[in-house]
């Protein structure tokens, strides 16, 4: 799989879903640049290319989707102005993911809140700028259990066993990212023994993104993977397209990813419609109301965000 620094834009189209899109679909993870600046963190990994929110839009007309989530991106380090402007924007079909550290106040988290946030971005791998660390996550994770957020992680894979601890005491509830950035082969049966351990614990959930683990969307390694961690939590497994799929030096198409998540189920309607509907609007705290699909732009027309208690 070629990666490079300068990311590519987002493509002109996209493959259409060759099977029946749930209602209520959500993208459960995707980045923005932000529209009027490109202020990225000195260690950032990657160069950003322009993927500002009515991109984001129309992939969401092309996919079928009516919902998102907007995760701050890494380059942006604690600077979320891309994940505000989005928010800001679209109220009732977006939810934010954002980056903060052990200073974030009480108040920048309920206004946060209030704008559509509903989780914290921690990568502790130390292989993108940007981010922050275990320590930041220890602080924040009571703030984040009363506000009913939850914390995304993405380790090392050799970092999976000495952080189970840690992350077993945490009171928040964790998503893991990335089918937990594990590689395919045999060396990673350790840390899939810790993040099944800690799928048992009943908080953690995972985002089924696996199309940076082999240059084969259909490898059926990857596959399996998916299938085993929904057998283990069915109600707790999301996805998302990670658009504009940054450090590809060739471009990726949401709408092939997409197809290729519903061949790991068998295009199981039930599987699917749980995985993209019912599980991240349980997570991500999105209206429980009607929907209108809009000649222009899906949209939910009534329900007001509810903080959690």
């Amino acid at each position: 799989m070629q990666l490079t620094a300068a990311c590519l834009p987002p493509p002109e189209h996209y493959a259409a879903p060759d099977f029946q899109v749930p209602a209520r679909a959500c993208d459960s993870h995707c980045h923005v640049t932000p529209e009027d600046f490109l202020n990225t963190v000195p260690d950032a990994s990657y160069e950003p290319a322009p993927a500002p929110p009515a991109e984001l839009r129309r992939l969401r007309r092309s996919i079928k989707f009516e919902r998102s989530v907007v995760v701050q991106a890494s380059v942006y380090g604690k600077d979320n102005r891309a994940v505000e402007q989005a928010l800001r924007a679209e109220p009732q079909v977006l939810r934010g993911v954002v980056v903060g550290d052990a200073d974030t106040t009480d108040a920048q988290l309920d206004a946060w809140h209030a704008m559509g946030v509903r989780g914290m971005r921690f990568i502790m791998s130390g292989q993108l700028g940007g981010t922050v660390d275990l320590n930041d996550l220890k602080v924040l994770a009571p703030k984040l259990a009363d506000r009913g957020w939850h914390a995304e992680i993405l380790p090392r894979e050799d970092q999976w066993p000495s952080l189970k601890s840690t992350l077993e005491q945490l009171p928040c509830t964790l998503v893991v990212d990335h089918l937990g950035g594990l590689s395919l082969g045999a060396q990673s049966g350790e840390a899939e023994r810790v993040l099944s351990s800690l799928l048992s614990t009943g908080r953690v959930w995972v985002k089924l993104i696996g199309y940076r683990l082999s240059a084969d969307l259909r490898d059926p390694r990857i596959a399996r993977r998916a299938q085993r961690l929904y057998s283990e939590a069915p109600t707790r497994m999301v996805w998302g397209t990670d658009w504009p799929h940054v450090g590809f030096s060739v471009e990726q198409d949401a709408g092939v990813l997409l197809n290729a998540l519903a061949t790991w189920f068998d295009h199981d309607a039930s599987a699917i419609e749980r995985i993209l509907a019912s599980n991240p609007e349980e997570l991500f705290d999105f209206p429980r109301a009607a929907v209108r699909v809009d000649p222009v732009d899906p949209i939910i027309v009534t329900g007001t965000p509810q903080r959690r208690t």
